[in-house]
């Protein structure tokens, strides 16, 4: 057995291990070598397989004899996932010419060396013929086989435009999750990074990593005696924080044309947090983690811009209801959606910058102006938007936070636009509530007053009864904004139900905010993208 220290010499880029007839397995500290470039085993008859981790090796190449290894089936589970990759042809050896240059092999044939081996190499030469072979990745010469594990790395894909993912509503918090290889996370718009409870077996990152420092905002940390990189991963809702390894997760998506799925796709490597399940209190049921898409090194966005060379935008559609799941897209556009007609929801969009909240630097602000009420400006303290934190966007916030100073006389503003209305008993945590059966109701939700949050560019986000008013119950509707009390972390906090069936575009390339206004009057919601297949 290899000694698990050998994975603590992280600047090593070439091991050849020979004579090791009694080897069996391989230590998994391995993984660790992120500088490693080819790792060489010969003389090894006791290793039979390879571990199905060694494919996170994702910059080195393993050789091995083919005739040392005796079992014949677990060989060809180990390569398994090559064929059923962009893998490459096999070489006979009269393809290479005196100067050492490679022609493509027409057909795979079994090399007469190792005619014992010819059902593997049959398989690898049906692969070929069924064109799952299409760049040079596999050698096969005088009995050695050579795997190159580069091509597990994400590489890019002129096809891909950008990667689509379904958003599910959870009636029961008002918070919305995002579907990830087949698992649903917590979709926090200011979350630093992907993080989910890990199995014991997880591979760790190094603290002398890319992956480590790309994580500094993560509140990383390497002070378990400089071997593997932590994270702080965080949960939003409560403001728990834990302590837990970074980690390397491959995470499955679906490529799109903005009209339908075209394709699925593997992001190899994505740099994640374990977490322990206590971490998931107060997440919708379903949630299996926390799918952090703010500002950061190693947020879900930037990861995946870098991997897949993605446009550095995204964006979320959130559904009012669980009857139908609302959209993110990750990448450049068109953003299509149905009925009435097909059309591209960033052809109605208006556009503000992004600012930087100095209380939370991961989160995605604006700036505001003013707030206006049936187009009358609501009276507030001077300079009480830009105090603190400013205006931040939060979907681990359910409904809009105001500070207590912007609260009282946007609230007050309502009531007086609204004071013809009946009123009915407060419920938690609103303040004014509404009988709704004497509310009138149009295209865009009941018929109240229209709030009009005024940009620094000029353009106003309205937000009319279908984002202002929430149902409590059968006969009772209310002010669905919420006090933050005097300490509030910003003077606007816009929640998930204020963005429910609007449209957001992140751009993040030139630092602004694209928003649609309620999609109600285009006649479609953010339940409307088609997640059919090509």
């Amino acid at each position: 057995m290899l000694p698990e220290w050998l994975g603590q010499h992280v600047s090593l880029e070439y091991i050849t291990i020979i004579n090791c007839p009694k080897l069996t397995s391989l230590p998994k500290s391995l993984l660790n070598l992120t500088a490693l470039r080819e790792l060489r085993l010969k003389g090894c008859e006791g290793l039979e397989t390879l571990p199905e981790w060694l494919r996170l090796l994702r910059t080195a190449k393993v050789t091995f004899p083919l005739d040392r290894l005796k079992n014949i089936i677990a060989l060809r589970t180990a390569v398994g996932g090559i064929t059923r990759q962009s893998v490459g042809i096999l070489l006979r050896t009269e393809n290479i010419n005196k100067r050492g240059k490679t022609k493509k092999s027409s057909t795979c044939m079994s090399i007469p060396v190792i005619p014992e081996y010819a059902a593997i190499l049959s398989e690898f030469e049906q692969a070929f013929a069924l064109g799952r072979f299409e760049n040079q990745q596999i050698l096969v010469l005088n009995g050695l086989a050579i795997f190159p594990f580069d091509y597990l790395q994400a590489s890019p894909s002129p096809a891909i435009q950008a990667l689509v993912a379904p958003i599910t509503k959870d009636t029961k918090t008002g918070l919305h999750t995002l579907s990830i290889s087949n698992k649903n996370y917590l979709l926090d718009l200011s979350g630093q990074l992907l993080w989910s409870p890990c199995s014991p077996s997880h591979p760790t990152v190094p603290c002398s990593s890319g992956e480590c420092a790309a994580a500094s905002g993560a509140h990383k940390s390497c002070n378990n005696g400089g071997r593997a990189c932590t994270a702080r991963p965080t949960n939003p809702v409560t403001g728990e924080r834990a302590v837990g390894d970074l980690t390397l997760a491959d995470i499955v998506a679906n490529a799109t044309d903005g009209k339908t799925l075209t394709s699925e796709v593997t992001v190899r490597g994505v740099v994640s947090s374990c977490a322990p399940g206590s971490l998931l209190r107060s997440l919708p049921a379903m949630a299996a983690g926390d799918a952090g898409l703010g500002r950061g090194g190693v947020s879900l966005p930037t990861q995946l811009y870098s991997k897949l060379s993605l446009k550095r935008q995204f964006a979320v559609c959130l559904p009012s209801t669980a009857a139908a799941p609302g959209v993110a897209f990750f990448g450049g556009g068109p953003y299509n959606l149905m009925p009435p007609t097909l059309f591209d929801a960033s052809a109605v969009l208006s556009y503000t910058d992004l600012a930087r909240s100095p209380t939370n630097p991961s989160a995605y602000s604006i700036k505001l102006r003013g707030i206006a009420m049936n187009q009358e400006a609501v009276h507030l303290p001077p300079g009480a938007l830009s105090r603190g934190g400013g205006v931040t966007l939060d979907t681990a916030a359910p409904y809009t936070v105001l500070r207590r100073d912007v609260y009282r006389p946007f609230v007050a503003a309502f009531a007086k636009a609204t004071a013809r209305i009946p009123r009915m008993p407060s419920v938690a945590p609103f303040e004014l509530c509404f009988n709704s059966s004497a509310l009138g109701f149009t295209r865009v939700g009941y018929a109240v007053a229209p709030i009009d949050l005024v940009t620094s560019g000029g353009r106003n986000w309205t937000v009319f009864g279908s984002n202002s008013l929430a149902q409590v119950a059968s006969d009772t509707a209310c002010l669905a904004f919420v006090d933050g009390g005097r300490a509030a972390r910003s003077a606007v906090t816009v929640g998930a139900f204020q963005m429910e069936n609007n449209f957001l575009l992140f751009d993040e390339a030139a630092s602004r905010l694209g928003f649609s206004g309620t999609l109600f009057f285009i006649r479609t919601t953010c339940g409307n993208f088609n997640f059919a297949r090509n």
